[in-house]
């Protein structure tokens, strides 16, 4: 239950539904510098592969399916689908909520078409590649945000023994 969440004036107070099944392949170092494992577990072929998200939240389902791993200066890179159903009736309920005007839910509407046009024979379903690359999210040909560079613990730092 998320009463006092903003979007719970939208999408309802309650998920109802979330889920997520990952699998982490590669190996795994015991011990040393956190730099040296990550490393060691991106040469290895490491990967986190996300078999299924999943959210039902009001009147939105959305699941998920991708692989993530590091690239080069060790830092998170991937890509996913995304397939979100719903859109329409969220975007109503946002203007009869009081959080946009009809006129910014018909913009809404116009920018998620071209983020994901309609597909025939999956009506209102917006299927949405996403990519992580050079720290930077990309959901179809919009950037959503840049990511902060993960800086590892030096190696004095990640032998460290605290009792």
């Amino acid at each position: 239950a998320l009463p006092g969440a903003p979007a719970a004036k939208v999408l309802g107070p309650r998920i109802g539904t979330a889920g997520l099944r990952v699998a982490v392949s590669g190996p795994v170092a015991a011990g040393g510098p956190a730099e040296d494992g990550a490393r060691a577990w991106r040469d290895g072929g490491g990967a986190l592969s996300i078999d299924r998200a999943v959210l039902a939240w009001g009147p939105v389902t959305a699941d998920a399916a991708g692989s993530f791993g590091l690239d080069a200066g060790l830092q998170p890179e991937g890509r996913a689908e995304v397939r979100v159903k719903g859109i329409d009736a969220v975007l109503q309920s946002a203007v009869a909520a009081g959080s946009m005007t009809a006129e910014e839910a018909r913009a809404g509407r116009a920018v998620l078409t071209l983020l994901a046009p309609p597909q025939p024979g999956n009506g209102s379903e917006l299927v949405v590649p996403v990519t992580l690359k050079n720290r930077t999210l990309v959901a179809g040909p919009f950037t959503l945000l840049r990511l902060p560079r993960i800086s590892w613990p030096p190696a004095a730092a990640s032998a460290k023994v605290v009792p």
